[in-house]
């Protein structure tokens, strides 16, 4: 339970770290479990820029994680 406790705080952390545009979509779509378009809805952008913004979002978190991982 510590372990996966310190995961979430890692996580947490690299999230937090995110430009908002970023950290906002990650947020609604995997904590808070909603589907793109309705994230597109919701913030009156488009579903490319959704998508965009996940996916420089994710890679963003893997450089981050890895590092700390790797740490």
């Amino acid at each position: 339970q510590y372990i996966l406790s310190q995961e979430q705080r890692i996580i947490r952390q690299a999230v937090s770290r995110l430009p908002d545009p970023q950290r906002l979509v990650i947020v609604m779509h995997h904590f808070e479990d909603k589907p793109v378009a309705e994230i597109a809805s919701e913030l009156g952008i488009p579903v490319g820029t959704v998508l965009s913004r996940l996916a420089r979002g994710r890679e963003a978190l893997r450089r981050r994680l890895g590092a700390a991982v790797e740490a």
